[in-house]
């Protein structure tokens, strides 16, 4: 849909469901959690509604699905997806993901549960909702697989602000 008006474009009429569409930084891709043969996975559709491609899903016979509720996020460069799936034991994990190439960079395995992703301003990671053990908390994975906690009070989700010029 043009935000100056006008008729709403079909991008793509595929069987199954499409959820989470979320524009690429420079707004040349359009990444969504496609069900096609009753199993999602992170697709990605040219602005003009070419070149659909499944960019990753979680390998048959694991027990993971994507879990659409959490949608996907985009590196602030837009090389790189952040997703949430199901594992097998039924616990949440986030998992960086290639956006062109569809492999995974990282993920927060070693958490008992980690969700809600959002990138760091640079790129370099993202900062997660996560329970380790009893303790509520949020944590930083970088693209290379380190898990880092942030020392913060439980209950907090994530949420990555710009410093204003001149803040500590």
């Amino acid at each position: 849909q043009p935000t100056a008006g006008g008729p709403a474009a079909r991008l793509l009429a595929a069987e199954g469901d499409d959820l989470q569409p979320t524009w690429s930084p420079d707004g040349t891709r359009l990444a969504f959690l496609a069900e096609r043969g009753g199993r999602l996975a992170v697709h990605s559709i040219a602005r003009d509604g070419s070149g659909e491609r499944t960019t990753w899903r979680p390998a048959a016979g694991t027990g993971e699905d994507l879990v659409p509720e959490q949608g996907l996020a985009w590196s602030p460069s837009g090389d790189a997806l952040a997703v949430v799936v199901r594992r097998a034991d039924g616990r949440p994990d986030v998992r960086l993901i290639d956006a062109r190439r569809g492999r995974v960079l990282a993920h927060a395995g070693g958490l008992d549960a980690a969700e809600t992703p959002a990138w760091l301003p640079d790129g370099t990671g993202v900062v997660l909702a996560s329970d380790a053990g009893a303790t509520p908390g949020l944590h930083r994975l970088s693209r290379d697989g380190q898990v880092t906690p942030l020392t913060t009070g439980p209950g907090w989700l994530p949420r990555v602000l710009q410093d204003e010029p001149g803040s500590p």
